[in-house]
C-alpha cells in the first residue's frame, strides 16, 4: 500500500528503499524500483559499484541495509526510504514525509532525475583509494569542473580504557559526517556516536559508510569503536569526511537543471528527450551498464557508451532528441530460435512413433 500510493503521488521516475528487509530482492518482490539485489549471476559491475560507492554487499549481493551518503543516494535516484519505526538507522539526510501510509516514508530532498545531460568524463573514480574522492569524481565528470564535496577531517584518535578507539573532531564546516573503517581481518565492534549505538560495524551486514549525523560548524563528534573481545580494536585504516551542505546542494541544483524531458520507463524500454549543443554531451542514466541495452537517438541506431565503466551514456546530436532504449537480454533470440527447434523436433517424433504405433495395430 505504501508503495502504490507513493507511485500514485509522484509520476517521476525514481528509485526507493527500506530498512526491514524481507528478503534480499525486497524491490522484486515489492514492485518497486529499488538498489537491493540477489542474483548468483549478476553483472560484477553492479556490485563493483555500489561497493565503490560505500553501499554493504554479500558477495553477488547489494543491499540498501548500511552505507549510504547523501551524494551517493542522490546520483542513484534514491528518492525514498520507507520504515515501520524499526530496523536500520535513518541516513541523516531524509526528511520525514507527511504520508498517509502504513510505513513512514522519508524524503530524500537531493535526489537526482533518472537521466541528465553531462560530457564525457575526464577522469575515472576507480583510480581513487577511498568512496568519498571516488563520489568526488563522479560528480566533477557530471558537472563538468571539479567538484570537492567531501573534504577530510581534521581528527584525533585515543584509545579508550575497555580497548577501544576514539575519533574525536570538531565540525569545520556545516554538513553531513561520514567515516569508514578498514580490518585485515574483520573482527565484529560496535560503533557509538556522542554516545548513541549507531550498530555493529565489521560485521556481515555493516562494513561500509558510517553515518555519523548532520552538524553544524563548532559542533563535537565523537566516533568511538569498540570491541567485546580482550584483544581490543585493531583497524587497517580510517576516512573520515564531511559533505559539504552547501557545495553539494549547488551541485545538485546544476545537475536538476540538465533533467531529460518526457522520461518514462514502460517494461524494458525507457524513452526521454533532450537539447544538446552537442560536441560531447551525453544523456547519463543511472542505469547500471550491459551489453544487452541498445538505444536509437531520433531513429537512427547509437552506440551506448559505459560511462566511467559503470552507467549508461547515450551521445547526443546537437539540438532536440529523442532518445530509446531497449533491454533485451543476450542470447533471448538463440534461446527462443533452440526452444523451437526442440519443439519441432519433439513434436515430429511424436507423430512418426503415433503413426509407427497405428501400423502395427492394423
Amino acid at each position: 500500500a505504501t508503495v502504490s500510493a507513493l507511485e500514485k503521488a509522484d509520476t517521476s521516475v525514481f528509485r526507493m528503499e527500506n530498512t526491514n528487509f524481507r528478503t534480499l530482492n525486497d524491490p522484486l518482490l515489492l514492485g518497486y524500483n529499488g538498489t537491493s539485489f540477489f542474483c548468483s549471476t549478476q553483472d560484477s559491475r553492479v556490485t563493483r559499484v555500489m561497493n565503490r560507492l560505500g553501499y554493504v554487499n554479500y558477495g553477488e549481493s547489494n543491499t540498501y541495509a548500511y552505507g549510504s551518503t547523501a551524494a551517493a543516494d542522490s546520483l542513484l535516484s534514491v528518492k525514498y526510504l520507507m520504515s515501520d519505526g524499526t530496523g536500520r538507522p535513518i541516513p541523516a539526510h531524509y526528511v520525514l514525509k507527511k504520508a498517509d501510509t502504513p510505513l513512514q516514508v522519508y524524503e530524500n530532498p537531493y535526489a537526482l532525475p533518472f537521466a541528465f545531460t553531462a560530457p564525457l568524463p575526464t577522469a575515472s573514480a576507480f583510480d581513487k583509494s577511498n568512496t568519498f574522492e571516488q563520489q568526488n569524481v563522479w560528480y566533477s565528470n557530471l558537472l563538468g569542473r571539479k567538484a570537492e564535496l567531501f573534504t577530510p577531517c581534521e581528527y584525533k584518535k585515543t584509545s579508550s580504557s575497555d580497548g577501544g578507539l576514539v575519533f574525536d573532531l570538531t565540525a569545520a564546516k556545516g554538513g553531513y559526517y561520514y567515516a569508514v573503517f578498514t580490518q585485515k581481518v574483520r573482527s565484529g565492534c560496535s560503533l557509538q556516536v556522542n554516545g548513541s549505538p549507531v550498530g555493529e560495524y565489521f560485521a556481515s551486514d555493516f562494513s561500509g559508510v558510517a553515518n555519523l549525523g548532520r552538524y553544524k560548524p563548532g559542533d563535537s563528534i565523537s566516533t568511538k569503536l569498540s570491541s567485546s573481545g580482550t584483544s581490543g580494536v585493531a583497524i587497517e585504516s580510517e576516512f573520515i569526511y564531511c559533505l559539504d551542505e552547501v557545495e553539494f546542494l549547488r551541485a545538485i541544483e546544476e545537475l536538476r537543471a540538465r533533467a531529460a524531458d518526457n522520461l518514462s520507463v514502460v517494461g524494458s524500454t525507457i524513452t526521454a528527450s533532450a537539447d544538446s549543443e552537442g560536441g560531447n554531451e551525453i544523456l547519463w542514466l543511472c542505469v547500471p551498464f550491459e551489453d544487452s541495452w541498445s538505444a536509437l537517438v531520433n531513429g537512427s541506431k547509437t552506440e551506448i557508451i559505459e560511462y566511467d565503466n559503470t552507467f549508461i551514456g547515450i551521445p547526443l546530436e546537437r539540438g532536440y532528441n529523442e532518445i530509446k532504449l531497449h533491454y533485451s537480454p543476450v542470447g533471448v533470440a538463440v534461446g527462443i530460435a533452440i526452444s523451437l527447434a526442440s519443439a519441432l523436433c519433439l513434436c515430429t517424433f511424436v507423430c512418426i512413433e503415433h503413426k509407427s504405433h497405428k501400423n502395427k495395430t492394423i
